[in-house]
């Protein structure tokens, strides 16, 4: 920065000039029109003036232009090549000791996270077409009955008690489990059956027909004498009984039932439905 007491001195200096040059060039031209009497002795100097402003930093100069490159020096000699000869390797250390035993294996890790679910694969190839296989035939053992009434029976009244009806043709009776004599049915084999069995009323009397299993009454069908003008009616029920083998079944009879050789209204029938799973082969073989 400018030296603020420098620039003022430079300042006084040009003004100084200035006055000096102004004073000189009045007196030629008073020394050219007149002569006059020499003026006041002038007084003594005033006292300095107060520095200046400060002026503005002057602007930066111009970049210089750059010098020439410096010539290349002079290239060194080529150093020597110390060869080491074998007397100079160092001295061959002896090997360190054996390594010891292998240590004991350490604990197991825990198992680490689950990855990240992979992307579906392409489908595979269509695999061949396999053999055709057997069908397995599920055989039914073939126990079934059905029995019919062709001789009518009187009236059987309550006080005379109940009779087994006695149905005397046998239309049916695979596996021999209705027994015409005693007219009643035996399962050879523990299953569940379907029986049914209806009855024609006499002429002009009341019917109630009891199905029996083991002496039990199981189902019951009951008619009237008579239907408004017709001197007959008929009832009938079914129902899927499950029997142990062995078990009995038959048909008991209250009031009259009708029928004869050209009338079928009577009837008593049943069959297998299904097998109990505990048989032996040995036991359905008869009956296949």
């Amino acid at each position: 920065m400018v030296n603020h007491r420098n620039v003022m001195v430079l300042y006084l200096l040009v003004f100084v000039a200035t006055l000096a040059r102004s004073v000189k060039h009045n007196s030629r031209h008073d020394r050219c029109s007149c002569v006059q009497s020499p003026g006041p002795v002038p007084g003594p100097a005033g006292p300095p003036g107060f520095p200046g402003v400060q002026g503005t930093a002057g602007l930066p100069g111009n970049h210089g232009i750059p010098g020439n490159h410096g010539l290349p020096g002079i290239k060194g000699e080529k150093g020597e090549c110390l060869e080491m000869k074998n007397n100079d390797r160092g001295v061959s250390s002896s090997p360190g000791p054996s390594p010891g035993p292998v240590g004991p294996p350490g604990q197991r890790g825990q198992p680490g996270l689950d990855g990240l679910e992979g992307q579906k694969g392409d489908p595979g190839e269509t695999g061949q077409k396999g053999e055709s296989g057997k069908l397995k035939k599920t055989l039914i053992p073939k126990i079934a009955f059905s029995v019919k009434l062709v001789n009518s029976m009187p009236a059987v009244t309550k006080d005379s008690g109940e009779t087994v009806v006695k149905f005397d043709s046998v239309l049916t009776n695979l596996g021999n489990g209705y027994n015409p004599r005693r007219g009643e049915f035996v399962a050879p084999l523990s299953g569940t059956y379907f029986i049914t069995f209806s009855g024609l009323t006499f002429t002009g009397q009341n019917m109630f027909l009891k199905l029996k299993k083991n002496n039990a009454m199981v189902l019951t069908a009951y008619a009237m004498g008579t239907c408004g003008s017709c001197p007959f009616s008929m009832a009938s029920n079914s129902g899927i009984i499950h029997m142990t083998k062995g078990d009995s079944l038959h048909v008991a009879l209250t009031g009259g039932l009708r029928n004869d050789q050209d009338e079928n209204y009577t009837s008593f029938t049943g069959y297998l439905l299904y097998l109990d799973p505990h048989h032996h082969q040995r036991d359905i073989t008869p009956f296949l």
